[in-house]
């Protein structure tokens, strides 16, 4: 019960927030050419820190919001990254094999998407990462609505791959501290998550996906930091 009004209290500050954002973005739309499509709070530090750094996108969660002390968590890490940003009260329990839940994150999607000009898309890889299940369903729809906008895709590299790509000491150590400071509710991923299954954490390169969620094969560069590109 008590989670149960936990939720509901969490909800009703997150749906406040984003009336405060829709009318931020009608009054000043965003200039970002980039956005970010994550799953729950935490995730863009874990796979994007470096891109967030280097390329300042316009920063989306789809699920979570409703808890009060990641959406708090959250917000501060937004502040430290200098970004527009927005977050969503979406359940994410069992959404990859609800059709419902599914729907609802692909509406919500593409409501983000007609708030600017993106021409690039950046979100989880097909196999979730380290197979989370709503990282894939996020991959999925976001993939989508990339296709129908034909715009860019850039999703991290697949597990077999990652651990080629080594972040640097001062990038591994701003992660670390946001973690150990701002993102206070999940410091886990510090305490149990980087030492079990230390590949996600201590690597990040992401690439270019064709349309048909593979990577393209001639390489390019497209200005960031440890982010694969083949044209």
């Amino acid at each position: 019960m008590m989670h149960r009004i936990y939720q509901f209290i969490g909800l009703c500050i997150c749906r406040l927030f984003l009336v405060w954002w829709n009318i931020r973005d009608f009054v000043i739309p965003p200039k970002e050419d980039t956005v970010l499509f994550v799953a729950h709070p935490d995730d863009e530090v874990l796979f994007f820190h470096s891109f967030i750094k280097e390329k300042k996108p316009y920063i989306v969660v789809l699920f979570t919001g409703w808890s009060i002390k990641r959406f708090k968590d959250f917000l501060k890490v937004m502040k430290y990254y200098g970004v527009r940003h927005r977050i969503y009260p979406l359940l994410s329990a069992g959404a990859l094999s609800d059709p419902h839940r599914a729907s609802a994150a692909k509406k919500t999607v593409k409501r983000c998407l007609k708030r600017g000009y993106f021409h690039t898309i950046a979100t989880h890889n097909k196999t979730g990462e380290y197979g989370h299940d709503t990282h894939k369903l996020v991959n999925r729809v976001v993939s989508e609505c990339a296709d129908e906008r034909n715009a860019v895709l850039i999703q991290p590299v697949d597990v077999a791959e990652i651990d080629r790509y080594p972040l640097d000491k001062e990038m591994l150590e701003e992660k670390r501290f946001l973690f150990n400071n701002l993102y206070k509710s999940e410091k886990w991923v510090i305490d149990d998550y980087a030492a079990k299954t230390p590949v996600w954490f201590f690597h990040e390169k992401l690439k270019v996906m064709e349309r048909d969620n593979e990577p393209v094969k001639k390489n390019t560069d497209d200005g960031t930091r440890n982010t694969e590109i083949h044209r």
